[in-house]
């Protein structure tokens, strides 16, 4: 989903979510979404003054799915994060993630959509907060590969992605669909 700021594409996705009301028609995304186990990573992502770990389980335990859990890591590009960091996935992230750069923080996120397993994964905008390379991994090795026997919606302003996604959509100015 692509298009100018301020056209709605957060908008768009929160609707799905149930998370907006209407101002007018009806509303069904409980209808669309009933028995899907999704994942939403927003703009911003939450980070809480926990660890790393604890910021990515999100009050999941890790024993039971560790191998989820290296997964989550290795495909939110986190391994040489948390390698310089002076105690790994047990650094303290101090509030909000103080303590980490705003594409850490998102990977973080994306790390926690990933570690949920969920069957509808959205992301809003993910991949603004990582540089180029990062970015491009990101994209490739997770969103593509990774994540590819999953419903994957993703906003995004990055528009050298769009000729692999398998349907774009452009939000028009008036906050409308554009093209499909």
């Amino acid at each position: 989903i692509v298009g100018p700021v301020g056209c709605g594409k957060t908008s768009f996705l929160l609707s799905l979510l149930g998370e907006s009301h209407s101002v007018s028609g009806h509303e069904s995304s409980a209808r669309v979404w009933r028995g899907r186990h999704r994942a939403f990573c927003g703009q911003r992502p939450i980070v809480i003054n926990a660890t790393v770990g604890e910021n990515i389980l999100f009050g999941a335990t890790q024993t039971a799915r560790r191998d989820v859990y290296e997964e989550s890591l290795r495909a939110a590009c986190l391994e040489a994060d948390l390698a310089s960091l002076s105690m790994g996935d047990s650094t303290e992230v101090g509030e909000r993630g103080v303590g980490l750069s705003g594409g850490q923080k998102a990977r973080v996120s994306i790390a926690r959509a990933v570690y949920s397993q969920a069957d509808t994964l959205i992301f809003d905008d993910p991949l603004s907060a990582l540089d180029a390379e990062v970015g491009h991994r990101v994209f490739d090795e997770l969103i593509l590969k990774e994540l590819s026997g999953k419903t994957r919606l993703l906003v995004t302003n990055q528009l050298w992605c769009l000729e692999r996604c398998d349907r774009v959509v452009v939000l028009g100015e008036d906050q409308r669909i554009a093209q499909q």
